[in-house]
């Protein structure tokens, strides 16, 4: 019983000094999360339960009046529904072109590898780059969608000046903007496809499209969940091509919430009530990444 006993004692000590070290290597990563998410988050949270002017000295706390303000402002609703208008027709806009061009690209044509480069050069292009070029595209008197209209026997429509067609005008160039992306996760997927299935498809006599539809799709889905959920967290939080081409106009018809923010604490100089919506709009993108992980479990891909 004495051995049993005295054997405990280093082995338990042992355990100890093992978990030790594994302490002390996680805290880096502790202290990090702390420095540049916990403390920014609560921060802003603090910031958005004040009157933060720019030129104010000191903030003074107003509790939840910012987000009462918001919440009661028509303005701040047209920018959520406008959020979720932009991030669904931008994320199905991806995904459906970038499936098609990765069903393109994995196909063993001449000059593959030239095709795939040039492919990618609107993803890697910056987002201030790309709006400008886009709002040159868009001028009615020299861009070249207005020629192209001139052409056909149309005439020419300022769609970034005009309330029906602003929205539609800035999706359709963050999907040319982003579509590259999802191509590259498509093209990834597609090589994961197991050939044997494809072929057995084709030999029972099943078109393309149902080969694509019942053999294909089924192999890639967990790469379509995966890029949705990429894509549509960094299209809500979208800015840059939106705030180069509309500003969120006109009249708040490209409004969305990365521009709302910016718009409140840079434009009307209210840090409190910026930060408010900045809280507000982080909710809202939680709510949907939550959504997405909670199909992905259900169906489960996250196995």
């Amino acid at each position: 019983m004495q051995q049993s006993v005295t054997a405990r004692g280093p082995i338990g000590a042992r355990a100890r000094h093992s978990r030790s070290p594994a302490i002390w290597l996680l805290l880096p990563t502790l202290v990090s999360m702390v420095g540049l998410v916990v403390y920014p988050l609560a921060r802003g949270f603090y910031t958005s339960l004040t009157t933060s002017f720019f030129l104010s000295n000191q903030a003074v706390f107003a509790g939840f009046k910012n987000y009462a303000i918001l919440l009661h402002n028509p303005v701040f609703w047209m920018v959520v529904w406008h959020g979720l208008v932009w991030t669904a027709g931008v994320v199905l806009g991806q995904l459906i072109f970038g499936f098609v061009g990765a069903l393109i690209l994995n196909q063993p044509i001449w000059g593959q590898a030239i095709f795939q480069s040039v492919t990618f050069i609107p993803w890697i292009m910056p987002g201030v780059a790309a709006g400008l070029l886009w709002s040159l595209m868009y001028d009615p008197t020299f861009g070249l969608v207005g020629n192209l209209q001139h052409f056909w026997g149309f005439s020419s429509i300022a769609y970034l000046s005009n309330v029906h067609t602003s929205m539609a005008a800035v999706v359709v160039a963050a999907i040319w903007k982003g579509t590259p992306f999802t191509i590259l996760m498509m093209l990834a997927g597609l090589q994961t496809v197991d050939t044997a299935v494809t072929e057995a498809a084709r030999i029972d006599g099943a078109s393309w499209f149902k080969v694509i539809r019942h053999a294909v799709i089924p192999q890639v889905a967990p790469v379509v969940r995966t890029t949705a959920l990429f894509i549509t967290v960094w299209t809500f939080n979208y800015f840059d091509m939106i705030y180069v081409m509309t500003n969120g106009g006109p009249v708040n018809s490209t409004q969305i919430f990365p521009t709302y923010v910016y718009q409140l604490a840079f434009g009307q100089l209210d840090y409190g009530l910026g930060t408010a919506a900045g809280i507000l709009s982080l909710v809202v993108v939680g709510i949907i990444a939550a959504l997405f992980i909670f199909e992905l479990a259900r169906q489960g891909a996250l196995d």
